[in-house]
């Protein structure tokens, strides 16, 4: 399945994919790995720094 996907982000056929040499299709996939770990890791800090704000008391609100 990953090569599949790997392929389809690439925007291959799967003909185009078995064209491929072993090694480039290696450096696709380990690309598209590694975006997905990237992107999960910023979802996740973001999702921390929003919970770490919203725990956080909120001051008073001054009146005019």
């Amino acid at each position: 399945f990953q090569e599949i996907a790997t392929a389809k982000a690439w925007g291959l056929t799967p003909d185009q994919w078995d064209a491929e040499s072993e090694a480039s299709r290696a450096q696709m996939m380990a690309y598209e790995e590694t975006s997905a770990r990237m992107t999960a890791y910023d979802s996740e800090k973001a999702q921390e720094e929003a919970d770490r704000h919203r725990s956080q008391p909120r001051a008073p609100r001054r009146r005019r």
